[in-house]
């Protein structure tokens, strides 16, 4: 009974130990800065804020907060902004809120800060291993990723996985990267593997996507 006790207690300290080890959800980034005129916020563009952030607007400052877990895309004008687990508290401002599609829960987070970016783009054919089709972590509802990077620097390289098709390599300068500036877009549908050094993220295009700029949060591949 004691042992019994034992491994119980063990098991449970484990899971507590992986959840608040999981860097999207345990202590981790609550929003994105998706848009951003406000000088003395404090803040940069596709900066992540967490939970008790707390964020002077000013009378005129605005600012569009995507929220990774809750897909709430809230744009707020004027007055001092705390930042939520799943949505914000405003006082003295006004908010807007659209409820987007964005895979919640899937994404892993750090903070980013801006970078620059130039494409290849090189025709293969998938290898052996990658005609398995692995299951997808999560799923773009914008077929024109933001890719954000753990560490700044670095070539990502997308893999088509479900079909023969183009892997395209992007020369990340900074910490992250919008395929929609460059007007580059993957296939609605398709099933591919994000990867940058060890790191990598096997993803799918919904179906509906649509390229172009969109809501950050439903766009959001992070390696």
């Amino acid at each position: 009974m004691l042992m019994d006790k034992v491994k119980l207690v063990f098991g449970a300290a484990v899971v507590f130990a992986v959840f608040w080890g999981m860097p999207a959800w345990a202590g981790g980034p609550s929003a994105i800065v998706e848009e951003l005129a406000a000088p003395d916020a404090g803040l940069e563009l596709m900066e992540y804020v967490e939970d008790g952030r707390v964020i002077r607007l000013g009378p005129s400052g605005t600012i569009t907060l995507g929220y990774l877990r809750s897909c709430w895309r809230e744009t707020i004008s004027g007055g001092t902004v705390t930042v939520g687990a799943r949505r914000s508290t405003i006082k003295g401002g006004a908010v807007r809120r659209e409820l987007v599609e964005c895979d919640g829960g899937a994404i892993e987070l750090s903070a980013a800060e801006a970078g620059k970016a130039g494409v290849m783009v090189f025709r293969r054919a998938p290898s052996a291993q990658e005609a398995g089709l692995p299951v997808p972590q999560l799923t773009l509802y914008g077929a024109s990723p933001v890719i954000t990077l753990v560490e700044p620097g670095g070539n990502v390289v997308i893999e088509r996985l479900d079909k023969a098709g183009m892997t395209i390599v992007i020369a990340v300068d900074g910490k992250f990267v919008d395929l929609a500036q460059g007007k580059s877009a993957l296939e609605p549908g398709g099933l591919y593997r994000g990867r940058v050094g060890k790191r990598t993220v096997v993803f799918k295009i919904d179906p509906f996507a649509q390229p172009g700029a969109g809501p950050i949060i439903g766009r959001l591949l992070h390696l």
